[in-house]
């Protein structure tokens, strides 16, 4: 958990007020949905939602996101936040990471993954946000850069990003891994 954040954090929206906290289990199945909701990541997952939009909740389909859940929260680095609105209900979600530096004459990083906002006409106003959000976030941390990765089909995040004032200053490589603990002998 990052310690240094304060919640809850209120956040004035153009689309309503939200209110960002630290994620709970009871907020599994709406993150489930945020994830599974975001047409560039639908085939990561193989819980996807029907056409009817309802994700599975049982726990054979919950544990590896309360593994995961669990893991963060007890990694003094890392904090999962959602963000609420009026309703109560939950509209986006968002991991942090903290990660030391030593390039940059030793400077920390504020790493945002598992951005996910609900669609609808309140989703840009809401994403934009949660990023000044993190931006304030990153400061109490004494971070001093804010950094994120996209998709290199997400053309919506990226006008969102820009639109926050993130640049595309590089390019990322990634190649999948066979974690030791699903590896068959």
């Amino acid at each position: 958990m990052l310690h240094r954040l304060l919640y809850p954090a209120r956040l004035d929206s153009a689309a309503g007020a939200l209110t960002v906290r630290r994620a709970q289990p009871d907020d599994l199945t709406a993150m489930r949905r945020l994830l599974a909701s975001d047409p560039v990541a639908a085939n990561r997952f193989d819980d996807a939602p029907p056409a009817s939009g309802r994700i599975r909740r049982d726990a054979a389909a919950e544990h590896p996101y309360l593994v995961g859940f669990t893991r963060i929260l007890l990694d003094p680095g890392n904090e999962l936040v959602v963000a609420e609105d009026a309703d109560f209900a939950v509209v986006a979600m968002m991991q942090l990471t903290l990660i030391p530096g030593f390039s940059r004459r030793g400077a920390s990083r504020l790493h945002l993954s598992a951005f996910r906002v609900a669609s609808g006409a309140a989703a840009e106003a809401h994403a934009r946000a949660m990023l000044d959000w993190a931006r304030t976030a990153a400061a109490r941390l004494d971070a001093a850069l804010v950094q994120t990765a996209v998709d290199a089909t997400g053309v919506d995040a990226r006008r969102t990003l820009e639109a926050a004032g993130f640049t595309g200053a590089e390019i990322g490589y990634r190649t999948s891994a066979t974690p030791a603990s699903l590896a068959t002998a």
